[in-house]
């Protein structure tokens, strides 16, 4: 499973709100809609940005390999 679809289940199974994670990132809602739906590519930044900024999350829970 692709990062995004797993980050997109990931926000949808906690019910954050894009538009909560877009105040908080500064990405607008429409970069980060796209981004969730896997219509733009999903940059290293960006992720690091919705993960830590947006959710509150260690970027490593969206690998299937974490670093010991």
């Amino acid at each position: 499973m692709e990062t995004y679809m797993k980050l997109k289940l990931y926000i949808d199974d906690k019910g954050v709100k894009q538009s909560a994670i877009s105040r908080k990132t500064g990405i607008h809602v429409k970069s980060l809609n796209a981004i969730l739906n896997g219509h733009v590519a999903l940059k290293v930044d960006s992720l690091i940005a919705i993960c830590e900024k947006g959710l509150g999350t260690p970027v490593s829970d969206f690998f299937d390999y974490k670093v010991q």
